[in-house]
């Protein structure tokens, strides 16, 4: 059987449960990822290539100003290792305030630190 990454399982479920057809065309769901680590990151450019609208929030802002290089980086490690087969393009919108990341989203992804402190203050600024 063909080979399925989980982020194209987890495309079609987004669409199945988000996505809507207007005038015939068929919108692409919003996502907001939370974090900008290896799993935020991750996120960000299976799921834009998969055809999502992604933003991207962290606090740190030299993060942010990373995000489209490494984004780049990872691209270009998966050609060479023949898990991704064209050099297809996509864009990831990093946003540096919450608010502008979540506000529209569809579904979102919290891929921060394994911190409760700093999840639960993440959550309450989120929810104000």
């Amino acid at each position: 059987p063909p080979m399925v990454s989980p982020s194209h399982v987890i495309y079609q479920n987004i669409m199945a449960s988000y996505g809507e057809t207007i005038g015939g065309e068929t919108r692409s769901p919003k996502v907001a990822v939370i974090g900008t680590g290896a799993l935020g990151l991750a996120l960000c450019g299976e799921l834009a290539r998969c055809g999502c609208i992604v933003r991207v929030y962290d606090q740190d802002e030299r993060n942010l100003q990373q995000v489209h290089h490494r984004l780049e980086e990872q691209r270009k490690q998966l050609i060479e290792e023949g898990l991704l087969a064209t050099f297809e393009s996509f864009s990831v919108i990093a946003e540096s305030h919450l608010s502008c990341a979540v506000m529209e989203a569809d579904f979102v992804f919290e891929a921060i630190t394994e911190d409760l402190i700093i999840k639960n203050t993440l959550m309450k600024s989120w929810l104000r």
